[in-house]
């Protein structure tokens, strides 16, 4: 018993997925093999002003299993607010809202008159 039991344990601390001659020997001893997760890696990002006469948008998309929402806010080159945007979306997946953030910030942009001029 204390065997199977040390197997057990171990079965949940796997980092990679077993083979499959070691996959058949924990399923005979009725093992759960659990899927691996990867270790989440930080890294830090910075926010860059854009150059002078230009504006930066930041933009963001979110989905719950209820609700989806897509939102940005724009900001000039001294990091001043200068507008912002959100909206409830029907949407399916995460990339579906960050997409559609772009598409509204592009909007958004039309909306307060922005214009590229040179």
């Amino acid at each position: 018993m204390k065997v199977l039991l040390s197997i057990k344990l171990s079965a949940t601390l796997m980092t990679e997925l077993p083979s499959a001659a070691e996959q058949q020997l924990l399923h005979s001893l009725s093992v759960t093999i659990r899927p691996v997760t990867r270790a989440i890696t930080e890294v830090l990002v910075l926010w860059k002003t854009p150059i002078i006469g230009w504006l930066k948008a930041n933009t963001d998309g979110s989905v719950t299993s209820v609700s989806a929402v897509s939102g940005g806010l724009f900001r000039d080159y001294m990091a001043n607010f200068r507008g912002g945007f959100a909206q409830k979306i029907t949407g399916l997946s995460v990339l579906h809202a960050e997409l559609m953030a772009l598409i509204l910030a592009m909007e958004s942009g039309i909306i307060y008159g922005w214009r590229v001029t040179h």
